[in-house]
């Protein structure tokens, strides 16, 4: 009974935190690009894993949903809000191959 909604803010957020190849590259990471994110629908419908990622800094229940593609292992966390019976987007990053997992946002 939850609908999945893409918010201004989430898009900013991600492209701000994970979208320049520079940053990611230190991190051992792979930039988010406009690609991933037309991603999320397969993402979220046939995920290789599914877990509780924990609590968001505002306290929101938190769900991963992660799945191999050929450039890389995509991260993608949603934040469950109840009182609206939604599904925002937390964080997404990517990861190259072989690097380990993930830490909740």
């Amino acid at each position: 009974g939850y609908q999945r909604i893409m918010d201004n803010y989430s898009i900013r957020h991600i492209f701000k935190e994970h979208g320049n190849p520079a940053t990611e590259n230190q991190r051992g990471q792979i930039a988010i690009t406009e690609t991933d994110f037309a991603r999320i629908p397969e993402l979220t419908a046939n995920p290789d894993r599914i877990s509780h990622a924990g609590k968001t800094k505002q306290g929101r229940e938190t769900v991963l949903y992660q799945k191999k593609f050929q450039d890389g292992t995509v991260l993608f966390f949603e934040e469950v809000r109840t009182g609206k019976q939604q599904l925002v987007p937390a964080t997404m990053y990517k990861k190259m191959a072989g690097t380990s997992s993930a830490a909740a946002p």
